[in-house]
């Protein structure tokens, strides 16, 4: 999450995080978790569930969403909706 520019960049309303082994990973995760978000504003909603597994073995996965302005040649809002950032290690 740390490396992910959207967690940087624009203003997350939702995560959903996937583990393939939740008893293990999941304090880690929060950890990280509380780490990367801003401390100025409410934390997105976020969802975190255990699966029996992901694409190509990896052991996470995340969908962030985010909202926000971005300058594209017209001034136009644009939303910016599930980032995908698989197999991204805390």
């Amino acid at each position: 999450m740390r490396d992910c520019p959207t967690v940087r960049s624009l203003p997350v309303v939702s995560i959903q995080i996937f583990l393939t082994n939740y008893e293990r990973d999941f304090d880690d995760m929060n950890k990280a978790y509380i780490a990367t978000m801003p401390n100025d504003v409410p934390f997105p909603v976020r969802t975190c569930v255990g699966v029996a597994s992901l694409p190509k073995g990896t052991e996470i996965e995340m969908t962030i969403v985010s909202v926000g302005v971005r300058q594209a040649g017209h001034g136009a809002d644009e939303q910016i909706a599930g980032k995908r950032h698989g197999g991204a290690s805390l």
